[in-house]
Formats: C-alpha cells, sequence, structure tokens
C-alpha cells in the first residue's frame, strides 16, 4: 500500500541457529507454524511452538533461537524501519 508501514515474511531458520541480541524502533508479531523457537525479550524467555505467536516492541532487547530438532519456520510480521526500507526519520 502506498505509505504502508506494514510487512511480512517467511522466515526459515536453521537447526542450531541462535540470533544476535537487537534492539530497534518498531513493532513486530511472529507466529510459529513449525518448530520449536526460543524467543528473548528482555530479561524473559518464551519457548514457541506450532501455533503460537508473540507479538512485542522492537525497542526491547530480543533474540531468538531454534532449539528444537527440526527447522523453525515462521510468519513474521512488523514494522520495523530497516525491513521495509525507511529510515527512522522518514514518515
Amino acid at each position: 500500500l502506498p505509505g504502508g508501514t506494514l510487512s511480512a515474511v517467511i522466515v526459515h531458520i536453521p537447526v542450531g541457529y541462535a540470533s544476535e541480541l537487537t534492539a530497534h524502533t518498531g513493532e513486530e508479531l511472529i507466529v510459529v507454524l513449525e518448530g520449536t523457537l526460543r524467543q528473548t525479550l528482555g530479561e524473559a524467555m518464551f519457548t514457541l511452538n506450532a501455533g503460537d505467536s508473540f507479538h512485542f516492541m522492537g525497542d526491547t532487547p530480543h533474540s531468538f533461537a531454534n532449539v528444537g530438532d527440526k527447522p523453525v519456520r515462521l510468519l513474521w510480521t512488523g514494522n520495523t524501519p530497516r525491513l521495509i526500507g525507511r529510515t527512522p526519520d522518514q514518515p
């Protein structure tokens, strides 16, 4: 949509992968489609399985890891500026 700020992608996370800790502007919503994901948000840690969803603000430090024995597939939706081609100071 012209002027839209929402993006959505299917993400495949291999067994054993762990992301770096990050924080940024924007909002995120993930839905786990397959596998087991460990989501860290601030000091809290959550284990998400197929069918689980998680909604959070990106400015809270966060990371994720595939802690299962098969690939994770998830739907990621958000308005993180770096993923939609905008810098934080653009409308």
